[in-house]
């Protein structure tokens, strides 16, 4: 009977130890499944991290690429305005110059107008410049008198 308890709690001691053991690995296997759930899961939060440096990068690119195109832009329109000015002030200097050229025309067109043999005697202009016209209408009596002109001499002077 001593024998038969004892073979009987012998056998339940290795049933218990085995059950033990059996537990045990169980407990170790639960253990490194949840150890690699962890680190799968450490490994997809640094993935997504790495995703997410990687978009805010792509975006801090993209800002600067439209910040630079904007200045590219902002310049781009500063020098047409540079130019617009430029022309518009080219234009105007044209204008001014057109005006003075016309008044000047005018101004000579009046002098042409107005020459007459008096103003030839008083810039001592020689008669043989004169249009025909002009000068069959000579007085030669306003070259005589005149105070300008004394190589001029009236021949009764010599008497």
């Amino acid at each position: 009977m001593r024998e038969k308890k004892l073979v009987e709690k012998g056998e339940a001691g290795k049933q218990r130890e085995e059950e033990e053991e059996e537990e045990e690995e169980e407990e170790e296997e639960e253990e490194e499944e949840e150890e690699e759930e962890e680190e799968e899961e450490e490994e997809e939060e640094e993935e997504e991290e790495e995703e997410e440096e990687e978009e805010e990068e792509e975006e801090e690119e993209e800002e600067e690429e439209e910040e630079e195109e904007e200045e590219e832009e902002e310049e781009e329109e500063e020098e047409e305005e540079e130019e617009e000015e430029e022309e518009e002030e080219e234009e105007e200097e044209e204008e001014e110059e057109e005006e003075e050229e016309e008044e000047e025309e005018e101004e000579e067109e009046e002098e042409e107008e107005n020459f007459t043999p008096e103003h030839a005697v008083a810039q001592n202009v020689p008669r043989w410049s004169f249009p025909c016209s002009q000068a069959l209408f000579f007085d030669w009596r306003k070259i005589i008198l005149s105070p300008v002109s004394f190589q001029y001499r009236n021949p009764r002077s010599f008497r």
